[in-house]
């Protein structure tokens, strides 16, 4: 699993932000797809061009990205007991903000940036972890 997880982050890394197609919940619905063989992107892939888009889509959506990665097979943590591979998430006023745990560090997708590799200054800054 670790060579898994390793290669999607290499591959990930330095990927451009494109709302709908490299955001932090498309990042972990892919994540699910590739490294757990899964099939969830299409539930958000190109169904948004903004962030008012993306606002607009979760309150259409009925599940939450928690929610979703919770009916594929993960189970709620405390972020404090995250471990590489779990998803580490960030709840917005609009929307969850997913992450990907690369030990004392996250696989993020900073809008308006690209996907890179960021410490974890605190693992209290999020609010809970998913562990599959």
């Amino acid at each position: 699993m670790e060579d898994k997880i390793i290669n999607f982050t290499e591959k990930e890394l330095h990927t451009p932000f494109q709302w709908s197609v490299n955001d932090c919940n498309t990042l972990i619905l892919q994540y699910l797809d590739e490294v757990y063989n899964k099939d969830v992107l299409k539930i958000a892939y190109k169904k948004y061009k903004t962030k008012k888009g993306a606002i607009g889509f979760q309150k259409k959506y009925p599940r939450t990205l928690s929610e979703v990665c919770i009916d594929e097979g993960a189970v709620k943590i405390n972020s404090f007991k995250a471990r590489s591979g779990d998803i580490l998430v960030v709840c917005g006023k609009d929307f969850e903000l997913g992450h990907i745990c690369l030990g004392a560090k996250v696989l993020s997708v900073p809008e308006n940036t690209q996907t890179e590799i960021l410490p974890i200054t605190d693992f209290g800054l999020f609010h809970y972890g998913l562990r599959i």
